[in-house]
């Protein structure tokens, strides 16, 4: 097969696709065309590139970066930038097309309610995830000419299970905007469930010393993409923030208090349920739920 059969053949994907997925595609290559994606974009790499070489953080003690450094920054950037960019991203992405009016038209057209839903949310799902692992893709290739190259296999899972957490935070976006009726209630909800389950779910679970306590804590998306995240990166099963991690692991007399390891808060054998692996299902799940709960919701409800 010479070139032109490959230019063919994929030119012909790309239009079965587009036919198959009409509002997907279209609304993936909105966003290929909005400057704010690529201003995210340029942000996500610049601030992780600024900050895997100390620009923005100095290191502690003698402590000095492995290979798994540009991982555990980008998981910082991801944890905190990323899922908030998700909100903003999602927030109206049904209840922009019921403002407007717009939905009428578009369920005039060969398309169940659930598949609108769906397709809404695939198109700005791919979008999303395409600027992000560029960016990702792009500072581990900065540490790579400045340090050394991260591991490859981590590397790869790191850039997966960011992509599934960002759309965690669509999929929980997509399902408040097909619920409330305008964009500034949805954003309002979850901009008010990001943060209060960022800076309150551990008090209201306790503190993190039994393991009951520590599996609640694992509920929350962030903490189980972090808990994910370090596992892949090499570290303790934890789900504290990697940096802070992995600085006490290579600094023996650095007292970081904000750090959670547990085999040491448990003293004994881990069970079962705090499992790396578990995180993996429960931030797998947030991803699920939320948009199969639209889903249904949206077949039901009035869009007037």
């Amino acid at each position: 097969m010479n070139g032109t059969d490959d230019a063919k053949l994929k030119t012909t994907r790309c239009r079965s696709i587009s036919s198959r997925l009409p509002l997907a595609s279209r609304q993936f290559r909105v966003k290929l065309q909005n400057p704010r994606y690529w201003l995210y974009c340029l942000f996500v790499f610049g601030f992780g590139t600024a900050t895997m070489n100390g620009l923005m953080f100095a290191q502690a003690g003698n402590y000095t970066p492995g290979p798994e450094h540009p991982i555990l920054v980008f998981q910082w950037v991801m944890g905190l930038i990323g899922g908030f960019v998700a909100i903003f991203v999602g927030y109206n992405i049904v209840a922009g097309d019921r403002t407007s009016g717009r939905i009428r038209l578009l369920l005039k057209l060969p398309y169940t309610r659930s598949r609108y839903i769906a397709e809404k949310f695939l198109g700005e799902a791919a979008a999303l995830v395409t600027f992000t692992t560029v960016a990702i893709l792009g500072g581990f290739a900065v540490w790579t000419v400045v340090d050394s190259r991260p591991p490859l296999l981590a590397s790869a899972l790191f850039v997966g299970f960011t992509a599934l957490y960002l759309l965690v935070w669509l999929s929980l976006s997509t399902a408040v905007s097909a619920v409330v009726r305008t964009g500034r209630r949805s954003v309002s909800i979850l901009v008010s469930l990001f943060f209060g389950m960022l800076f309150y779910w551990s008090k209201i679970v306790g503190p993190p010393i039994q393991a009951d306590a520590l599996f609640l804590d694992r509920l929350v998306p962030l903490n189980s993409y972090l808990a994910v995240t370090n596992w892949i990166a090499g570290l303790p099963n934890t789900h504290s923030w990697g940096t802070s991690v992995m600085e006490q692991v290579k600094i023996t007399n650095l007292v970081v208090t904000t750090v959670t390891i547990v085999p040491r808060v448990l003293d004994g054998a881990v069970p079962w349920y705090l499992s790396e692996w578990l995180s993996l299902v429960v931030l797998s799940l947030w991803g699920i739920i939320p948009l199969l709960i639209a889903c249904r919701w949206f077949k039901t409800t009035d869009i007037a």
